[in-house]
């Protein structure tokens, strides 16, 4: 096989496995949608994103926290995963970044400067995307990998997104 069929060939693998992976990710964000809808209860909330959210990002815990119909504070009302992640179980509005930006925050352990006040281990990924439906911003997703090692990437960033889009 000459050189030029041997990088065409490597090339159409690569391709093939990153529209498997695609396809395997819809897939899934169709089954998450629909078992979001049948929930019934914040339990079964917590254990359709906790298990979606594993499969799909890889992450150590979640946590999902709805604003207050005060408006001044943001209050925990879902979690998953490592219960050490989020150890408040209410925050300031103006702690998040998310919340201030009104888009998604990704925050690495070396981002000293613009980590959110809420966050408390910072030697760990965390992004923080705000939920938003029909034009309000009812809480914030934040999804948090305990790996240093491990951040957020644009795929990352647009599946977590899509969970929250559905979530709110």
């Amino acid at each position: 096989m000459s050189w030029i069929n041997l990088q065409l060939t490597r090339r159409y693998q690569r391709l093939k496995e990153k529209i498997q992976k695609q396809t395997t990710e819809l897939l899934l964000l169709q089954e998450f949608g629909t078992l979001l809808t049948l929930s019934k209860s914040i339990a079964d909330i917590e254990q359709v994103l906790g298990k979606f959210a594993q499969m799909l990002l890889y992450h150590d815990a979640g946590v999902i926290s709805i604003i207050r119909s005060s408006r001044n504070l943001a209050e925990i009302k879902i979690k998953w995963g490592v219960d050490s992640f989020f150890a408040t179980l209410h925050y300031p509005l103006d702690a998040c970044w998310a919340l201030r930006k009104g888009y998604a925050h990704p925050q690495g352990p070396y981002d000293k400067l613009i980590r959110c006040d809420h966050d408390e281990v910072e030697q760990s990924n965390i992004i923080c995307i705000p939920l938003v439906s029909q034009g309000e911003t009812l809480g914030v997703m934040h999804i948090s990998h305990e790996s240093t090692m491990d951040e957020f990437d644009d795929n990352d960033r647009k599946i977590a997104t899509s969970l929250a889009e559905q979530v709110a």
